[in-house]
């Protein structure tokens, strides 16, 4: 049965919704880290561990499904991956020590990958160049009322009927996705632009994207600056509960965060196609670089308010919200062909390399909010020294 073709505010909101999976699951889980520590008599430590497992499924498996929905289609992809999400929200549910939870979370992972790579190849089917970059930042803007909401939530669930209640709605969530999607939006891929799953073919067009270097340099600054906000994810419980003495009021806090994503986003879809992405990238930089500056020179000056803090993260996450949909559309730029296998490289190995960034920043949580500022200042350099040299 073929679906009729859909607005384009239906079309963003699935699109933000799949994305938004990966926010969801984690976001939601941040208030119930103490909680599961606490009844799985463990190390809160361990319980970290959890979201660490979860975006390493989601790096390796994004390789699986990008090949899998440029042969079959994106929608069969995507019912996968939700089928094997459903089944690793299962295993966290059921758990009764800490390695059947982590295992959970890594099978989680692993099926979120679909939604997470063919999010954005589902919009590269659709629109290239500066209308992909609007759309997706049309899509952010929707996706980010996710992390507003989320850890709030995740809050009151945590508080109220307990953190296994978290893996029933994550599984009711991604169903009615898939029904979302099954009975409303069309397959965007044709089956006349269909490729196989011969080897020799998929490694010949990983080879054309790896060598690309302007796209794997873009593809370096997503993977960076996707580090620098892992960390901030990772230590946020910790700065705003007990660095800044928050307590409980912390996930207030984080979420009002987030509107500073959706702004920049919203900013960028009206401006990008008349401005241009590379313009909007590198202003970004140069910005990111003077704020993190002053702040350090502030902090190292023994001003280390949280208003300071405030100010200094909302300003900062604005610079993702700038960035994130500009360089995953620049990157995808010479894919039309093969989006699929394309989003998939690009989502994994910029994942790939974001793991081991936010962990050498968490190393540092002991220094508050001095590590995270130095993380956002060595990418806004780096990603102004790979723009300079991929022109």
């Amino acid at each position: 049965m073929r679906t009729k073709d859909i607005s384009f505010f239906e079309f963003i909101a699935i699109v933000a919704m799949l994305m938004a999976m990966v926010a969801m699951t984690i976001n939601m889980m941040l208030p119930a880290f103490d909680r599961i520590a606490n009844d799985l008599q463990v190390d809160d430590h361990y319980v970290h561990l959890s979201i660490s497992l979860l975006y390493l499924g989601l790096g390796l498996s994004q390789f699986l499904f990008g090949p899998i929905s440029d042969r079959f289609g994106r929608k069969p992809a995507i019912y996968l991956g939700l089928f094997i999400f459903g089944a690793g929200c299962t295993i966290s549910l059921f758990s009764t020590h800490i390695v059947t939870l982590v295992t959970g979370q890594l099978v989680q992972g692993i099926g979120l990958g679909a939604p997470r790579t063919l999010s954005i190849a589902i919009v590269r089917d659709r629109f290239k160049g500066t209308r992909m970059a609007r759309t997706m930042s049309f899509v952010m803007i929707i996706y980010l009322i996710t992390p507003v909401l989320s850890p709030i939530l995740g809050k009151l669930i945590v508080d109220g009927p307990g953190w296994r209640i978290l893996f029933i709605l994550f599984l009711s969530t991604g169903l009615l996705l898939m029904l979302w999607i099954r009975f409303r939006m069309p397959e965007t891929l044709l089956p006349s632009k269909r490729g196989n799953l011969h080897f020799p073919q998929l490694w010949s067009v990983a080879k054309q994207l790896l060598g690309n270097k302007r796209s794997m340099g873009f593809v370096a600054i997503l993977g960076i600056h996707s580090g620098v906000f892992i960390a901030y994810l990772n230590l946020s419980q910790s700065l705003y509960e007990i660095h800044y003495a928050l307590g409980k009021d912390y996930p207030y806090y984080f979420a009002s965060m987030s509107f500073a994503i959706g702004i920049a986003s919203y900013i960028n879809g009206k401006i990008v196609e008349r401005v241009g992405m590379r313009t909007i990238m590198t202003t970004t930089l140069i910005v990111e670089t003077i704020l993190t500056v002053a702040y350090l020179m502030a902090l190292w000056a023994g001003h280390s308010e949280l208003y300071g803090f405030l100010l200094f993260m909302f300003l900062q996450l604005m610079g993702y919200g700038f960035i994130i949909g500009n360089v995953t559309a620049l990157a995808m730029e010479p894919l039309e062909k093969n989006a699929g296998l394309g989003s998939a490289i690009i989502g994994a190995v910029s994942t790939i390399l974001a793991a081991p960034i936010s962990l050498l920043i968490g190393f540092q949580g002991h220094e508050g909010p001095k590590a995270l500022a130095i993380g956002f200042m060595m990418a806004a350099l780096l990603g102004l020294l790979i723009i300079q040299t991929r022109k």
